[in-house]
């Protein structure tokens, strides 16, 4: 495990000292409305920044901008920030924080707004958290919340205040577009993006479309055989005056594994963050032959011999680390549900002194995993914590570790 902590450390290391590849060609005008050319470390933020940092050459030292001394930073043709005085309604979504209050709570905030659509009317996003909220600007209004707000009724009936509809109606509207356009435009990040778009177009004037090289999630669906080495070691607690103990320890197998991974690319930081979930088929199958002594010192035979079937159930949070273009480095971390099937320990001693277990009960274990993916190729080294398949009969252990090389190939996905 110590092994395995200091590699864990030494990649995390490596990936630092190639983060500069992630410093891209932008701008950031000041305080002072003056523009300055420069290199922008292009987080891909999921939440919106207060600060950021840059360097005035790929060569020169990382300095630091915040919200006080930028009034707007752009990573080129990617991403735009802008600093604005606006009123923003901090209420809580949350199907179990609802407010009974139809109407917006609005206080005055100094924020980075990101730009989605930039032109005659522009759209803006901000996020913190759970919280989501959109602006919107043209050249008669002034840039202001798209009000919605989730609410309790007094019969503690969920309704919404989406006076953003109106608002779409009264300031963003041209010939062509309808009452049905706006009905149609539910308050999230694709439909008014849409929206914004028809508009401009329709007026006839020229946009920009920073939604569109946004980081987008995604899934993938991976094949992934491989190699367990496995171990068990049984423990059995009594105080043994006469006849045979419980306790042996399986020789170290060998075994194939087989699983098929479902893993979605969050849509942040870019893509550095996934979900996955790995239904696996492990087996162990193993046979151990050992001596006791009876009380009239005569030496008897107990063969042990476990055959271990299941399903194994990760569920599991990865991080990449990007080498280049088209290789990165991932750690991961997982729950583990294990499902036996038809699994037993039993004992051969001629005396009927040991009982037979059945090993059909679902256990959860953790695993830890360090891997290379390759284009559309990963491989994998993943421990096991271990798990207790005996974890219900009395005080008997039936420690269970295994440590797997992965072989994975994507077969949908990017």
């Amino acid at each position: 495990m110590k092994k395995l902590l200091l590699s864990v450390l030494f990649i995390i290391m490596v990936c630092d000292l190639n983060s500069q590849s992630s410093f891209e060609k932008g701008y950031i005008i000041d305080s002072n409305g003056t523009k300055i050319e420069c290199f922008i470390k292009n987080e891909d933020w999921s939440n919106n920044p207060t600060n950021f940092e840059y360097k005035l050459s790929l060569d020169s030292k990382v300095k630091k901008a915040t919200i006080t001394t930028a009034s707007e930073f752009v990573v080129l043709d990617k991403i735009k920030y802008v600093r604005y005085n606006v009123r923003v309604d901090r209420s809580d979504h949350r199907i179990g924080s609802l407010s009974r209050n139809k109407d917006l709570n609005l206080e005055e905030e100094e924020l980075f707004l990101k730009n989605l659509i930039e032109g005659d009317a522009s759209l803006y996003s901000y996020k913190d958290g759970n919280l989501i909220r959109y602006f919107y600007s043209t050249n008669e209004v002034n840039i202001r919340q798209l009000d919605y707000k989730l609410y309790l009724t007094q019969d503690n009936k969920v309704r919404k205040n989406d006076h953003y509809k109106q608002q779409l109606w009264t300031d963003v509207k041209c010939a062509d577009m309808t009452i049905r356009n706006i009905e149609n435009t539910n308050y999230t990040k694709k439909d008014l993006t849409k929206y914004f778009k028809k508009y401009n177009e329709c007026k006839g004037f020229s946009y920009t479309n920073f939604s569109a090289n946004s980081s987008k999630g995604y899934f993938n669906i991976n094949i992934r055989p491989g190699i367990n080495f496995n171990s068990v070691s049984v423990d059995d607690p009594r105080e043994i005056n006469f006849g045979p103990s419980g306790d042996v320890n399986f020789d170290n197998e060998i075994n194939f594994r087989i699983g098929a991974e479902m893993e979605f690319v969050l849509p942040y930081n870019r893509n550095r963050f996934a979900f996955f979930i790995e239904p696996t088929y492990q087996s162990f199958k193993e046979e151990k032959t050992y001596n006791y002594t009876q009380a009239n010192n005569e030496v008897r035979e107990v063969k042990a011999t476990i055959d271990y079937k299941s399903i194994e159930i990760p569920f599991g949070f990865r991080t990449y680390f990007n080498v280049n273009k088209s290789s990165k480095l991932f750690l991961n971390a997982a729950a583990l549900f294990d499902i036996p099937m038809n699994s037993t320990l039993n004992y051969d001693d001629n005396s009927n002194f040991l009982p037979d277990y059945n090993l059909n009960v679902l256990t959860v274990s953790y695993v830890f995993g360090l891997g290379y993916n390759y284009k559309k190729y990963y491989l994998e080294a993943r421990i096991d914590l271990g798990r207790n398949l005996l974890r219900e009969v009395n005080e008997w252990t039936g420690k269970y570790k295994s440590f797997s090389l992965i072989f994975g190939y994507n077969l949908f996905g990017k």
